[in-house]
């Protein structure tokens, strides 16, 4: 979460028109809802900094470019495709007992 707050920071100083509205309660609250939206899915970090900053501006009350629309539902539409059932935890290895070759 720190690497998604920083990266959005830093984009929303460039992006902004004044980057003195950029404030951390501004931008945590832009983190957690663009993962809530998410879901927690494992979305590569640059359509997770595209959604939370389309949830910055709205916050801001700062109008979103078409542009900026356009990256958030991109963003919204790759969760949605990705299938993760309840529980699964992805690039974990699992262990467990193997059959003996030798059972009948």
């Amino acid at each position: 979460m720190d690497t998604l707050h920083t990266r959005l920071k830093e984009r929303a100083i460039s992006a902004l028109h004044n980057p003195l509205e950029v404030n951390d309660e501004a931008l945590e609250r832009a983190c957690e809802e663009a993962l809530e939206l998410t879901e927690n899915k494992p979305l590569p970090l640059t359509h997770l900094v595209d959604l939370a900053l389309f949830r910055l501006k709205l916050f801001l009350k700062v109008e979103p470019s078409e542009t900026d629309i356009d990256l958030a539902s991109a963003a919204l539409k790759k969760a949605a495709s990705m299938r993760i059932e309840e529980g699964e935890i992805r690039g974990a290895i699992v262990s467990g007992q193997r059959e003996s070759l030798w059972d009948f």
